[in-house]
């Protein structure tokens, strides 16, 4: 996640609209495939993987907005 992250900084940086969008799109795509924005994502094991899965949802929230 912190490529794609990196990348669509990067990308708005330089003006590549496309790409931005692009690369937003596919985190979105992740987030919702590893149900990180699930209050319980399914087959959490432990404390320490919902809280990372909540940081990393939070993360990618406030770069769309």
């Amino acid at each position: 996640m912190s490529a794609n992250r990196s990348d669509w900084i990067s990308s708005q940086a330089i003006g590549r609209d496309a790409l931005r969008d692009a690369l937003m799109s596919d985190i979105r795509r992740l987030i919702y495939a590893l149900g990180l924005h699930l209050p319980n994502p399914p087959g959490t094991p432990s404390s320490i993987d919902l809280e990372i899965g909540r940081r990393l949802f939070w993360e990618a929230y406030a770069c769309d907005k």
